[in-house]
């Protein structure tokens, strides 16, 4: 089978992975009715060669005239946070996890559906692709964030707010990790 492998693509099973996704969707475990979905991003090397290097894949900038041998992939995943079941995957040769993770939510949301962010997604147009589907979203944040209400927040005393953002309302909420010793 590993002789073969490289003649195999991974758009053979893709249809496959949909019907299995969609037909199990039911089965997927609720906590108090609400559907937990964690979305996060990796990068995957990849062999260099014609056809990948020709779909726009490239390796990472050393400078201006090298990159490194291996190209890059970059994915975002949703996967159910409870039974750890993938959902979606969407991927790229260029990384843009937010846009991906866009396109991830407006597809897959369902009523009583809560995302789970980690740093860096906390954005407007993945606040509005909640509110377009009307599911739930929570993001971790950190100091530094583009949105004053929420540097307003991290600056002050209070360890807990709610503000609208675009239109719509957050409950922000600190809480210190150990290893940081900071808000987060």
């Amino acid at each position: 089978m590993s002789q073969y492998r490289a003649t195999i693509s991974y758009k053979y099973f893709e249809n496959s992975f949909k019907n299995l996704v969609t037909n199990c969707s039911n089965l997927i475990p609720t906590w108090n009715g609400l559907r937990f979905v964690a979305i996060d991003g990796d990068v995957y090397l990849l062999p260099r060669n014609d056809e990948l290097m020709k779909l726009g894949f490239s390796g990472h900038k050393i400078n201006d005239k090298e990159e490194t041998h291996s190209l890059r992939m970059y994915t975002v995943t949703a996967t159910d946070a409870i039974s750890m079941a993938p959902l979606s995957f969407e991927y790229s040769n260029t990384c843009d996890e937010i846009s991906a993770a866009v396109k991830i939510v407006t597809n897959t949301a369902q009523k009583n559906m809560v995302f789970l962010y980690d740093r860096l997604y906390f954005s407007t147009a993945l606040i509005e692709a909640h509110s377009q589907t009307n599911s739930y979203a929570v993001f971790r944040l950190k100091s530094g964030s583009t949105f004053t209400e929420v540097e307003d927040f991290m600056d002050s005393d209070a360890q807990s707010r709610t503000v609208v953002i675009k239109g719509t309302k957050f409950r922000l909420i600190k809480t210190w990790i150990a290893e940081h010793d900071e808000p987060v």
